[in-house]
């Protein structure tokens, strides 16, 4: 399986994860600032002020705050929606950490690795067989 590479700059917010960060805010905040916020961020993102990781973090987090905001009263609802989405952050946040981890782990191994197992047939093959040595019953 092959992975396409992406042909848009890497310094871009990916439109996908835009409009999902976008369907976290509620309908009535989208209606009315959410073309605004996503012009902005992009704009932001040109102009080298922010990345699009740290800019898609920021909206996710100001989307728990306008989902609490949008709750009104209801105290309990908006702190397990904050605790969940907090919770789901930091699980992101080492679950990346260890991958960088074991990538980096497995990097610095293969370059200490053994010789591939079909190199060394390839090598035993290849070589002249010599008959192993005649041994005296002495």
């Amino acid at each position: 399986m092959t992975r396409r590479v992406n042909s848009r700059r890497t310094g871009e917010l990916d439109p996908r994860l835009a409009w999902l960060l976008m369907m976290l805010y509620p309908r009535t905040w989208r209606d009315r600032y959410g073309a605004e916020v996503l012009r902005l961020t992009r704009e932001l993102i040109a102009a080298g002020e922010t990345t699009p990781a740290r800019a898609a973090v920021n909206l996710a987090c100001a989307a728990v705050v306008e989902r609490c905001r949008a709750l009104g009263h209801a105290w309990r609802p908006a702190m397990a929606v904050a605790a969940t989405a907090l919770l789901a952050l930091a699980a992101s946040l080492y679950a990346t950490g260890q991958a960088h981890r074991a990538a980096a782990a497995s990097a610095a191994s293969a370059s200490a690795a053994p010789a591939p197992a079909s190199l060394v047939r390839f090598l035993c093959s290849s070589r002249p067989s010599r008959s192993p040595p005649a041994r005296s019953a002495g």
